[in-house]
C-alpha cells in the first residue's frame, strides 16, 4: 500500500450539530490511542463551530 493511500485511509469525517441545529462538518486524523480513547487532530474552527471549548 502506498504512503498516500495509507494517509487517505486515516482521515476521518467529523460531524456534529450545535445549539442552532446547524450541521458542523470537518476532517481530522487520529494521532494517539490509549485504552478506550483515540485523540483526533483537527482544525480549531471545527471544534469552535460545535461550541465546545
Amino acid at each position: 500500500m502506498s504512503r498516500q493511500l495509507e494517509l487517505e485511509k486515516s482521515i476521518v469525517l467529523i460531524t456534529s450539530a450545535n445549539e442552532r441545529k446547524a450541521n458542523v462538518i470537518g476532517t481530522g486524523f487520529p494521532f494517539y490511542t490509549e485504552q478506550n480513547s483515540t485523540y483526533l487532530l483537527t482544525c480549531a474552527h471545527v471544534v469552535e463551530d460545535v461550541g465546545v471549548q
